[in-house]
């Protein structure tokens, strides 16, 4: 059996777990194509992010070891991927878990035309708690 085999039943195993497996069902794959495309979102939005305490990536693997620290975080972010929340969205999502504060959210829409939301979040620097590093989110 692979890692990502072993990976995949065991992120199984925490849906259940979390009462989630009616929505996901045994489709392990929507799921663990959803967790890329968030981990990706992530990884974008912390390359420019001058905060070293936080994750520059989040894997499969990184979520279901969490879960052994604070099962509710990801439980929290298998909820909002259930919702088909956007991986920009799930990013933000992550972000606050980990102790981020939203300090702005602006959303703008014209009838007939795209909405834009765009989200500023302050990630901690927990090495120093007076201190904090900006992060603008835009979600499409």
């Amino acid at each position: 059996m692979s890692d990502n085999d072993e990976q995949g039943n065991e992120l199984l195993k925490i849906v259940r777990a979390s009462d989630l497996d009616r929505v996901f069902g045994q489709d392990q794959d929507f799921l663990l194509q959803r967790i890329e495309q968030f981990g990706q979102a992530w990884a974008r939005h912390m390359a420019g992010a001058p905060v070293d305490e936080m994750p520059a990536s989040v894997t499969v693997g990184d979520l279901i070891e969490e879960h052994g620290r604070n099962p509710h975080r990801v439980q929290t972010l298998l909820q909002a991927i259930a919702f088909v929340c956007s991986p920009d969205m799930l990013a933000m999502l992550w972000m606050v878990l980990l102790g981020a504060r939203l300090e702005a959210v602006r959303y703008e829409y014209e009838r007939e035309k795209k909405s834009h939301l765009e989200i500023v979040v302050l990630l901690p620097d927990l090495g120093h708690s007076d201190t904090q590093a900006g992060c603008t989110l835009k979600i499409k």
